[in-house]
């Protein structure tokens, strides 16, 4: 790979000119600039190093035909927009100290599967997955604290979804639109779980947007069961894995 591919300027790759498909960033980079590989429909995979400390915003938005992006470990956050519409992105290796996902960082990743989520990651931002309809299992790290409005909007195939924290900020709609039979797995006990999910003291609506629920409404606990007054039809099973009690959030009503 020719270094005439590269725009470099002071360590930062301003864009990339070139037309390979597979592409290795190289070691005298130190951040790249906003936009710089926006709209290549030729790339199919890149490779950063750990030399690279910062990556703008969306960097490689659009890339239609991108498949395969190693992070380097050295990154800390994912900007806004990164990835945002690479229709084809099927594998993302995240850094091992990444702690925050900015907002539409993989918005309309159609062809994400599966995702692995590095222990430090404290913060998913708005709208961060939304549209990932190939999505199929979450497994949320134990320092989350906070997965905001529309995170995992419109992810029709998420099957199973791991809470290995009590989640003490859930935005608005996390998981609205998503498919309406999941199964979600909760590292506490039964009685954490339903204190956390009825709070008064938490304004916004939570788990209720898993089942599609477009309003805060009232629910009943009976037997295990937690009912909604809503039209819509959904079920959720939790496994609360401290006390090995499962829970139904049931609504058959049409």
């Amino acid at each position: 790979m020719a270094s005439t591919d590269f725009i470099i300027k002071n360590g930062h790759l301003v864009k990339y000119i070139g037309n390979n498909e597979h592409i290795e960033i190289p070691q005298s980079v130190t951040a790249i600039d906003d936009l710089a590989f926006e709209g290549n429909k030729i790339i199919k995979s890149v490779i950063i190093p750990n030399s690279v400390l910062a990556i703008g915003r969306a960097a490689c938005g659009k890339c239609e035909n991108l498949r395969c992006v190693i992070l380097p470990d050295s990154l800390s956050e994912i900007e806004p927009l990164m990835f945002i519409g690479c229709k084809r992105l099927d594998r993302v290796v995240l850094p091992r100290e990444l702690k925050i996902i900015r907002r539409m960082a993989f918005y309309q990743c159609e062809a994400l599967v599966n995702i692995e989520f590095p222990e430090n990651l404290f913060v998913i931002g708005p709208n961060a997955f939304e549209g990932c309809c190939s999505l199929e299992n979450l497994n949320l790290p134990s320092k989350l604290q906070r997965i905001s409005d529309r995170a995992f909007c419109q992810c029709k195939s998420l099957r199973e979804l791991t809470l290995r924290s009590i989640l003490f900020n859930l935005g608005q709609e996390v998981f609205f639109e998503a498919n309406k039979q999941i199964k979600l797995i909760y590292t506490g006990t039964s009685n954490e779980f339903c204190n956390l999910f009825t709070s008064k003291e938490r304004k916004a609506r939570h788990f209720e947007s898993i089942g599609n629920v477009e309003q805060h409404l009232p629910i009943t606990i009976q037997n295990n069961q937690i009912e909604y007054e809503e039209s819509c039809s959904f079920c959720i099973e939790v496994e609360c894995q401290r006390d090995n009690q499962k829970l139904i959030f049931i609504n058959n009503r049409n």
